[in-house]
């Protein structure tokens, strides 16, 4: 099945996202999938993302899922920001561990959305943080009108 214009320009929004996120590069986070109003990174967790307690920080745990959220909720190539985030740490993580952050849409107007991230781990499915995102979308675009190869 061929895909849709939204779903093209929501990759071309991903890409040229993860490609100016130098945070999240640093961290060793991975784009697996992106569609209109959905996004989904992966991170391994390895020795510079481990606290004092020996376990994942939280704000590897924030960082990504605020990422996959940001990626989401500019899906539409209309530029969004966060208004308000919170995160709820359910289990750790632990060096070797392979985390996703899946973020979609679960409501919201025209302007302002409501995300929901969750933060797995991929080995066992177990999950390890709750995330919920509102956006306020603001002038401009991801991706200039010149630069865009969807249709």
């Amino acid at each position: 099945m061929p895909e849709s214009g939204a779903e093209k320009m929501a990759e071309q929004v991903a890409q040229t996202m993860m490609a100016g996120d130098r945070f999240s590069a640093l961290l060793g986070s991975e784009l697996i999938k992106a569609g209109p109003d959905y996004c989904e990174l992966q991170l391994s967790v390895g020795d510079n993302h481990i606290n004092n307690h020996d376990i994942c920080h939280g704000g590897v745990f924030f960082t990504l899922a605020d990422t996959a959220f940001a990626v989401a909720c500019n899906s539409a190539n209309q530029i969004a920001v966060a208004q308000f985030c919170q995160i709820s740490f359910l289990a750790p993580g632990r060096k070797g561990d392979r985390l996703s952050a899946k973020a979609r849409r679960v409501g919201g107007t025209s302007r302002s959305g409501l995300y929901d991230i969750e933060v797995t781990r991929l080995s066992d499915g177990a999950l390890l943080a709750a995330f919920r995102g509102h956006s306020r979308q603001l002038n401009g675009q991801v991706v200039s009108s010149g630069d865009s190869q969807a249709g």
